[in-house]
């Protein structure tokens, strides 16, 4: 009997990579990560960029809009704008009740006067009662009953009468007081102290209060303590300005305001913003 021999029959064979290869596929993960890791890094860098970008515009259109936001219940003829060291201000009179009296004394002092009540008025309403403010000298004058429209102590509103709507305003104190000028319209004003908005040669944005009425502009401003408030910082030195374009018959008074915020460091961002708003001008 005869064998069968099977001549399709192979030696098994083992198959890798040499070292050629490994080295080849070596270097083209590199260049792959390397590629990668670029793209990955610059879109990481754009987002935080915009996120940068947006926090600056954020910043200068929020300090922008609180200045402004005073600057629109601000007296009429209290806007006025000054240097303070090379530093820009501007400075207003705050209006925190308006409404219309009965009468107001004129010819003498007198310690309190009648009025229409207060829009949603309870009584207690405090401030400095303000007459006709018909130019800055009205309102930042140092002489009572001649040129001054703003009473020189606080008054405070007493209740509502159910059956006129009529409040009492009286000063404090038992002060008294009377005003330059009746308003053609009956109109008077509860007002506070004078604020101002001010830089600083830090590129810092500062809000002061409580430092009274003051003939010159920028004079007894609190530099520092709780009397100052900061609005923003990283601002652009001198970049700060504000303009006060007078009325015309075709519109108000206009308060424009501009300023540049800027991120330091190696790639250096400005946001630059202006903005402006219409003066009340009728007293």
């Amino acid at each position: 009997m005869r064998g069968v021999i099977n001549c399709n029959s192979q030696p098994h064979t083992n198959h890798g990579f040499t070292l050629v290869e490994l080295v080849m596929v070596i270097v083209v993960l590199g260049i792959l990560s390397t590629g990668s890791l670029k793209f990955i890094s610059n879109a990481a860098q754009g987002l935080v960029d915009t996120a940068e970008r947006q926090a600056l515009a954020s910043s200068a259109t929020i300090a922008v809009e609180k200045v402004l936001r005073e600057v629109r219940r601000a007296l009429p003829n209290s806007v006025r704008q000054f240097s303070d060291g090379g530093n820009e201000c501007l400075e207003l009179v705050p209006i925190l009740h308006s409404s219309e009296y009965v009468s107001v004394p004129i010819a003498s002092d007198e310690t309190s006067f009648d009025s229409i009540r207060f829009v949603g008025a309870l009584g207690g309403e405090t401030g400095y009662v303000a007459v006709y403010p018909s130019s800055e000298g009205s309102v930042y004058g140092t002489s009572p009953a001649t040129t001054r429209a703003i009473s020189t102590d606080t008054a405070t509103a007493g209740a509502v009468d159910a059956l006129t709507n009529f409040q009492t305003i009286l000063f404090d104190g038992g002060a008294n007081y009377r005003f330059p000028t009746n308003s053609p319209r009956k109109r008077f004003f509860l007002v506070s102290q004078p604020i101002s908005f001010c830089d600083d040669t830090n590129g810092r944005l500062w809000r002061y209060q409580n430092y009274d009425f003051q003939v010159t502009g920028g004079t007894g401003i609190p530099t520092t303590g709780s009397n100052r408030i900061l609005i923003a910082d990283s601002l652009q030195a001198n970049s700060l300005e504000f303009n006060i374009l007078p009325a015309q018959l075709q519109r108000n008074a206009v308060v424009r305001m501009s300023l540049i915020i800027e991120r330091g460091g190696a790639s250096t961002e400005q946001v630059d913003i202006s903005q402006e708003v219409q003066l009340r001008n009728v007293p």
